[in-house]
């Protein structure tokens, strides 16, 4: 089965809101089906995580999970997060 992983890459000055700079793709083929309860290492992580929502499409073959934003606060510290995750693989879908 193929598993799509996203996460956005969040400029968060302040409490309260912030904007996407980036959102981040990395795609996996594996026969293991994701649940919310599984913690998933990944390079690109300190620590392993779990996802927000998993979603399933049958017709297409593939699970989507979301995880946590990577909340930062300060544009600088954005860019570099974002270098660091395409350091590991992952994809831009967009800019913010």
């Amino acid at each position: 089965m193929h598993v799509i992983c996203d996460v956005a890459i969040v400029y968060s000055p302040t409490q309260g809101g912030g904007h996407v700079v980036a959102q981040l793709r990395k795609e996996y083929e594996t026969n293991v089906v994701p649940s919310l309860e599984m913690e998933f290492e990944e390079a690109a992580w300190g620590q392993p995580k779990r996802p927000l929502s998993i979603s399933c499409n049958f017709e297409g073959g593939y699970y989507c999970l979301r995880f946590p934003d990577e909340e930062l606060q300060d544009k600088a510290g954005c860019e570099k997060c974002v270098e660091m995750y395409s350091g590991h693989g992952w994809s831009a879908l967009g800019r913010g």
